[in-house]
């Protein structure tokens, strides 16, 4: 089933920020942009070649842990506390390819007062090219990343 949301829409409709700039991983997997819009979260992904696998393509683990961010971010705003992940699930569509953008759209499917489940879909072009689950768990304190 093909995703209605566009990489282009995505671009047109919202204002991106640079988003964890000290954060040693997502550096290394390239540059990251937040949405300015809170709901849904998106992130913007421009992969470098640090992201490639042999293959030449985007590395699944690479992929897996911008997901992972992506719907932290999610659950920790629906929260209003930071949380930690408890399971993700991936499941790679398509290849993705480090040379243009991906966008990755994080959403809470369900809040509960301890637990979050979400779920990311990752946009290149107008391709649906993976897509993750995720759960959530609360924590008492709160999250000092920008």
């Amino acid at each position: 089933m093909q995703d209605q949301t566009t990489c282009a829409a995505l671009m047109a409709e919202r204002e991106f920020v640079p988003f964890r700039r000290n954060d040693p991983l997502m550096n290394f997997v390239g540059e990251i942009g937040i949405s300015t819009t809170v709901t849904p979260l998106v992130l913007q992904l421009l992969c470098g070649t640090n992201a490639e696998n042999p293959q030449g393509i985007l590395h699944g683990g690479a992929l897996s842990a911008v997901c992972d961010v992506g719907m932290y971010e999610a659950a920790r705003h629906a929260f209003g506390a930071d949380c930690v992940t408890v399971t993700q699930e991936m499941k790679f569509l398509r290849q993705g390819h480090t040379g243009s953008p991906m966008f990755i759209v994080s959403e809470i499917l369900k809040l509960g007062h301890r637990t979050a489940f979400c779920n990311a879909k990752v946009l290149q072009g107008d391709d649906l090219i993976a897509y993750s689950t995720g759960q959530f768990t609360k924590l008492r304190t709160i999250s000092t990343w920008g």
